[in-house]
């Protein structure tokens, strides 16, 4: 016996979703066009990567300030990877998605998903996309309220070799 969703299938045809749009009523042709032109945009590399950031929460009542280091070279191009292996239009828009993910992950998941230095990665469900970085407490643990966060890599999905990362955050 066939599944309900077996039998729909053979009557439901896949449509582009601004050719939908177009069929409700009230959408008009300006919101489609804007679809069109939003979804073609290619790739820009508006600005560097981020080096540092405030984190919105505190620790141990006291700010705390992230430094990033990227793997980012000519045989590890880093933004042409985030352009290749994400849906995201800009470095800029990277960047408010890698900040708001660290935002959710830090400092409240230190001492206790996070419980020293090592690596680890966000997988972020909305992008799908993982990003794997390196994480050195020793300013934070040391009252300099800093933590280095290495960047490795951005990869497509989450990530596969689970055997060099300690703990996997899914944002």
């Amino acid at each position: 016996m066939k599944s309900i969703l077996e039998v729909l299938s053979n009557y439901i045809d896949e449509v582009r979703f601004s050719d939908a749009l177009t069929n409700i009523s009230g959408v008009d042709k300006s919101m489609v066009n804007r679809f069109e032109i939003e979804k073609n945009r290619k790739f820009t590399e508006d600005r560097a990567l981020p080096t540092q950031t405030t984190l919105k929460n505190r620790y141990n009542n006291k700010k705390v300030k992230v430094w990033f280091e990227w793997n980012h070279s000519i045989k590890h191009d880093l933004i042409k990877r985030i352009g290749n292996r994400t849906n995201l239009k800009s470095v800029e828009e990277f960047t408010e998605v890698f900040i708001d993910a660290m935002n959710t992950i830090l400092p409240d998941y230190i001492g206790y998903l996070i419980d020293g230095n090592d690596t680890y990665a966000v997988y972020l469900e909305e992008d799908n996309i993982s990003i794997i970085f390196y994480i050195n407490l020793n300013g934070l643990l040391n009252k300099s309220n800093v933590i280095n966060v290495d960047v490795k890599t951005v990869l497509t999905g989450p990530p596969g070799d689970r055997k060099r990362i300690r703990d996997i955050f899914r944002v």
